[in-house]
Parts: structure tokens; sequence; C-alpha cells
């Protein structure tokens, strides 16, 4: 089967769904189950982007990106993970009650606009942020990709043979993996930690990852950096409350961007 036949085939499939709301985040896979869920049913589709403290105003940018190629219905609904008690300690529940909140957020809101079916872009055995099994009664909830049993790879080809590959991103690693487990998460230190990556990328580029414990940072970039620029970043680091700053360099700093 071709990427232009499976994309077909999704297609398909959404269009068998009536008044559908789409969980996007800007990312790859929900780019194309946005084209898709388009195709199917034209601009009667909803997509939903969840207000979280845990997405960074980069991968805000790509959403409003991707929305501008479409005029669809869009919104963006606030769900308040930091009140969760196990995500603000980080502890070894977080990630899964961080998924519940995104998800049952999503769902409710896509039901409160009339939505019937809720889509997300769930494939393979991997959850994702957004779990649309964790919805709410009244509402229907269907991962595509994972029902027709597309994997990446499959979807990457799909949006390259529809001229959309500039969709393609590496899924960027959630901001709270920037934490020690256990180091209690505030907005302060989230808005720090994003803000500080800003600063060193001006020095280091894209392949940059901070992480943080205890106000301590720990710079890990792909390439060396100068003396110069060290202090550079070490003095807008201190600027924003951090202690101690060390650098490391490693090639497989993409494994922490991407994890």
């Amino acid at each position: 089967m071709t990427a232009q036949e499976k994309f077909s085939r999704l297609v398909r499939f959404i269009y068998e769904c009536n008044d559908v709301a789409v969980a996007f985040s800007g990312g790859t896979n929900s780019s194309l189950l946005l084209c898709a869920a388009q195709e199917a049913h034209g601009k009667n589709v909803w997509a939903l982007t969840a207000n979280a403290a845990f997405f960074t105003q980069e991968e805000l940018y790509r959403v409003h990106e991707v929305l501008d190629d479409y005029k669809l219905n869009d919104a963006r609904i606030p769900v308040y993970i930091l009140q969760e008690a196990e995500i603000e300690r980080n502890g070894a529940g977080r990630c899964e009650a961080c998924r519940r909140l995104l998800s049952e957020g999503l769902a409710r809101a896509a039901k409160n606009l009339g939505a019937e079916v809720l889509l997300d872009g769930r494939c393979g055995g991997a959850p994702g942020c957004v779990d649309s099994r964790q919805g709410v009664a009244g509402l229907a909830c269907k991962s595509p990709f994972a029902e027709l049993g597309f994997g990446r790879e499959d979807i990457c080809d799909m949006l390259s043979a529809i001229g959309r590959g500039y969709y393609i991103h590496e899924p960027a690693a959630c901001l709270a993996n920037r934490f020690a487990p256990g180091e209690p998460l505030t907005a302060e230190k989230l808005d720090f930690v994003e803000q500080a990556e800003k600063t060193v990328r001006r020095f280091a580029g894209k392949e940059r990852f901070v992480h943080f414990a205890n106000w301590n940072i720990v710079v890990y970039t792909k390439k060396d950096i100068s003396k110069p620029d060290r202090e550079s970043i070490c003095a807008e680091l201190q600027k924003g409350g951090a202690k101690d700053i060390r650098f490391a360099f490693s090639e497989e700093i993409g494994e922490k961007l991407h994890s």
C-alpha cells in the first residue's frame, strides 16, 4: 500500500465519524490527523489544544503554524496540571496523572462543543500525552493510527506524500523531563527552564538540554562552548535564580531532547 493509499484509508476512517474534534498538539502525528480530518469533513472540525504548564512557547508556535494553514474551528483548553499533587511533587505517577488530566480535559471540551468523536494521535503501544481511551461518558474516542496499524514511519511517509513534509518534527521531550525525579514542580521553575534553554540556544543551537535539581543546573549541549559564552550563559541563568551551573557535552543529546 502506498503512502497516498494509506492517507486515503485514514481519511475514509475519519469520514465515517460524525462531528469530529482532534486533540491537536502541533506535533507530527496530530498534524497529519488534522490534515485528514479536514479532508474528510472540511472546516466542520474542532482542533483542541491543551493549554498546560508543560507546553513550551515553541510547541505552541507550531500549533499556530499548522492552524494558520486551515482556518478551522480551534480552541485552547486550560488544564491545570500543577494542581494535581502527584504532578506537583514530580513523583513516579506524574506522566500517568498528567495524561489523565489532559485526556479528560480535552474530552470534556469536545463534548461541550458538540463533538461526537474525539480523535488522538496515539500510534503503536505508546499512550502519548493524550490518550482518548481516558475520555468521558457520552463521547466516542478513537485513535485512528493505532486502529489502522499505522506507525511513525507511515505517518511521516503520508505527510510527505500529501506535500506536508514540513510538519515532520522529532518528538519533543516534555518540559517536566528536565527536572530530577522528586523535584517539586512549580510554574516558576518551569518558566526558568524554558527561558534557560532559549538562552543556551543562542550559543549552542537547537541541540541543548537544561537539567534542574534544587536550582543546580547542568547544561547539556552537542558542541563545546567557548569560555566567554559559558560565562554569558552563567550570568543569565544566575539572574533567574540558578546556583551551581555545570556544562556537559554529548553526541547523544538527541536522546535527552526527544525521549
